[in-house]
């Protein structure tokens, strides 16, 4: 865990100095003639939305099931802060919304830094028949330091570690990914994204692993996987501002399992497709 944090400071120390270096003098554009970009629109002391997220999902990471999930979904947001729950709104700035209680701890030109809180809620064995006998996986804490870089108009880079710091077995990813943005009008845009995953021996032995006493409860034979790349995916993403107060989106996504996660038991199909619809009324 020690290791994948210093890689990622590492890695956003970096990603800090290439954003400087990116940044444009003002006396190179002045000498060049050429106007500065116009300056952001000004961010609301606060602001919230309330909506509903419809999901069409596997039924765990590597299930054969798959299921559908309705969720309430929102967030309200007070200058630099941010508390959510489900995920994949934007505010009216569009600016993707963290899930949990986020807090945007660095904003130095294209880069951002985020530090948030979120609720891990495990795992629960009678979702899935394919779970019986593997026990419950306990809901945690999860800490998510984040680093997100706009590199070129309408491309970002992302790169972010997760732990768990109740230390319930969660472990601890890391991810990094590459997104980029098609306006298609003044009040839609299609997003694309990529990204890849990977996780500490604790995390994938939790989510992966089985224990002896989990195979003498169960069918599976005894795994234990160690550290390695969990997954890589592919998603694409509509989203429309019907007006200033109601938007929508809807997404399609892809995953593959790799490595330790590929080769446990528990890896019904390597492959899954994710859905997801929602409505959002922002006020």
């Amino acid at each position: 865990m020690k290791a994948l944090y210093r890689a990622l400071s590492a890695a956003l120390g970096a990603l800090a100095l290439c954003a400087a270096q990116a940044q444009p003098s003002t006396a190179t554009e002045e000498t060049k003639g050429e106007a500065p970009p116009p300056p952001p629109p000004p961010r609301t002391e606060w602001e919230g939305a309330l909506g509903l997220l419809l999901e069409y999902k596997p039924a765990f990471s590597g299930s054969s099931e798959t299921k559908v999930k309705p969720n309430l979904a929102g967030f309200v947001r007070w200058n630099r802060i941010t508390i959510t729950g489900a995920g994949g709104f934007t505010t009216r700035e569009q600016s993707d919304v963290e899930r949990g209680i986020d807090a945007e701890i660095v904003r130095r030109g294209r880069l951002k830094m985020n530090l948030a809180l979120r609720f891990d809620a495990g795992r629960d064995q009678s979702s899935s028949d394919q779970l019986t006998g593997l026990g419950d996986i306990k809901p945690t804490v999860r800490a998510r330091l984040g680093a997100r870089w706009d590199f070129a108009p309408q491309w970002q880079f992302s790169l972010a570690a997760s732990g768990d710091i109740l230390g319930k077995q969660g472990g601890t990813t890391v991810t990094a990914g590459l997104s980029h943005a098609i306006p298609i009008d003044a009040h839609q845009r299609v997003l694309f994204g990529a990204g890849i995953t990977a996780g500490t021996a604790r995390y994938m032995q939790t989510w992966y692993g089985i224990t002896p006493e989990q195979s003498a409860a169960s069918a599976y034979p005894v795994y234990q996987p160690g550290a390695g790349l969990r997954d890589v995916g592919a998603s694409a993403t509509w989203r429309i501002d019907f007006d200033r107060d109601w938007a929508g989106f809807a997404s399609v996504s892809e995953g593959y399992l790799l490595g330790p996660a590929a080769d446990s038991p528990l890896a019904f199909r390597r492959s899954a497709t994710t859905y997801a619809a929602g409505l959002v009324r922002r006020f």
